[in-house]
């Protein structure tokens, strides 16, 4: 009975963090003095010198790979020669998945679909990318959504605000990271408490042999 109120509080503290994990996401909260710009103002695309087919990515490697999958990092490569510079922040869009990306460092395409996205000094990388979780271009099957999302309007705030508010957004993110970690405590401490019940039933049993 006691190892069972044990488990009951752990997955108490469990779903409370599965909870926040499924249901945060960054909210950029739009003040109407803003301008509006159509966001294919302000940015500009970038041609990777070369691509890597999905049939070449690594599982380890020097280099993340990047697609339109909902996937981060796709893959791994060595190939010097298909890398793109990335420091400073570079938005990643999909094309036909519309999901988005940030990369800071130096990454390869992964064959077609997506767009690298830079910012003209107007926007910070890392507010566009955050804008485009909070007010997500919504995909309309498998079609190209590049254009749709360069005719969107967008408000921007000035420099100084889409710093507070890239901060702000990154402690919650922080704060959200730190659940994961709960979540992979509790886990394991509801499956010991598991297995401290089965040793326990298995001693009994030869217990019972014996006597």
């Amino acid at each position: 009975k006691a190892i069972i109120h044990e488990i009951e509080n752990h997955q108490k503290v469990l779903n409370a963090a599965r909870q926040i994990v499924e249901n945060y996401s960054p909210h950029i909260p739009i003040d109407p003095s803003w301008p509006l710009i159509e966001i294919g103002k302000i940015i500009k695309t970038v041609t990777p010198p070369a691509r890597i087919q999905a049939r070449d990515f690594e599982e380890n490697g020097k280099y993340p790979v990047i697609d339109q999958s909902q996937n981060p990092v796709a893959g791994w490569t060595d190939d010097e020669k298909c890398l793109i510079d990335g420091f400073g922040g570079m938005v990643i869009f999909g094309d036909h998945t519309c999901a988005v990306k940030f990369i800071d460092g130096k990454f390869a395409q992964g064959a077609d679909g997506i767009k690298i996205i830079t910012v003209n000094e107007q926007l910070k990388p890392k507010f566009l990318y955050f804008y485009l979780l909070s007010y997500p271009i919504i995909p309309d099957g498998y079609k190209r959504h590049f254009r749709k999302l360069k005719e969107t309007l967008m408000p921007i705030p000035l420099l100084k605000e889409q710093k507070a508010l890239i901060a702000e957004i990154e402690a919650e993110r922080e704060l959200v990271a730190g659940n994961h970690q709960l979540i992979e405590r509790f886990e394991k401490k509801i499956q010991d408490a598991v297995n401290r019940v089965w040793n326990d039933e298995k001693r009994s049993k030869n217990q019972d042999k014996t006597t």
